[in-house]
């Protein structure tokens, strides 16, 4: 009798510490978010829940983060972790860009940007960042004329213009007629 009552002793402790093994509570996970650039908001299910550096504890499992930041494009990431699991997310966010093309009337005409020259009309420019933006359009013999623009989303634009001639007329009228005129000390 005192040996099955030993036998059932140690089995009900065995039972006891197992079942308290596999009912353990998990352990949380600690998910980490940086951004380059950083001060960028974290959201996830739709609502703002920091900005990077990022740190928070949480269940195992696997979460869905949306970074955005103004003027950068926003990035989903997917991080998964487990149970006492320290996860470490670097985002590098991409700005966001637009194409512009520059078009004038004459075409063929100088586009110049910080005084250096950049092509010719018609020019497409792309990777403008989001901001103003201006450059000089020129060409021989016209009215050189400075065209700007704003680069609001990543949209494609057209910046258009038309440039007048610098050339003029001057008419002469002599007494006698037929008197030969000079410029600059040539006939003309």
């Amino acid at each position: 009798m005192i040996k099955s009552v030993k036998i059932f002793f140690v089995g009900l402790i065995s039972f006891a510490i197992c079942s308290c093994g596999g009912n353990k509570a998990p352990e949380p996970a600690e998910i980490s978010i940086t951004s380059s650039p950083d001060k960028a908001k974290v959201i996830y299910k739709g609502k703002e829940v920091g900005i990077t550096p990022f740190k928070v504890k949480t269940k195992p499992g696997t979460y869905i983060f949306e970074i955005e930041k103004l003027n950068f494009k926003p990035k989903f990431i997917r991080v998964i972790v487990a149970d006492e699991e320290q996860k470490n997310v670097e985002v590098s966010l991409e700005e966001i860009t637009s194409s512009v093309l520059i078009d004038s009337m004459p075409r063929e005409a100088i586009v110049e940007i910080d005084g250096k020259k950049i092509g010719q009309t018609p020019l497409i420019m792309h990777e403008q960042k989001i901001g103003s933006h201006k450059a000089i359009v020129s060409k021989p013999g016209m009215v050189q004329q400075e065209i700007s623009w704003v680069v609001e989303n990543a949209r494609p634009q057209t910046v258009k213009t038309n440039l007048s001639s610098s050339m003029g007329v001057i008419k002469v009228n002599v007494s006698p007629s037929n008197a030969q005129i000079s410029i600059d000390g040539s006939p003309k």
